[in-house]
């Protein structure tokens, strides 16, 4: 019982020394964000993207502008939000 203790007391001593160096640290993955406009020639959906990626700059992310080129194609907008689901974006706009 003694020996088990120490040993399991060793090994949370050896994580706790070397985690804090790197060892065992994750890297940060890059925040994604998929924006699914209207109509990606719209002025006013070009506006919403420049704001995004602004705010996405602050965070150090990364946005993915989609949509189809002219408004009313509800195919296309759910084209593109599956496609962004496929790629496991973090967010979806």
């Amino acid at each position: 019982m003694k020996r088990t203790l120490l040993s399991a007391l060793a090994l949370v001593l050896v994580f706790a020394i070397t985690c804090p160096i790197g060892i065992c640290a994750a890297k940060e993955k890059e925040l994604v964000i998929g924006l699914v406009v209207m109509s990606t020639s719209s002025e006013y959906w070009l506006g919403v993207k420049a704001g995004a990626e602004a705010a996405l700059a602050k965070v150090g992310g990364k946005l993915i502008y989609t949509g189809p080129k002219s408004t009313n194609d509800v195919a296309e907008q759910i084209s593109a939000v599956e496609n962004l689901i496929i790629r496991r974006v973090d967010g979806i706009l």
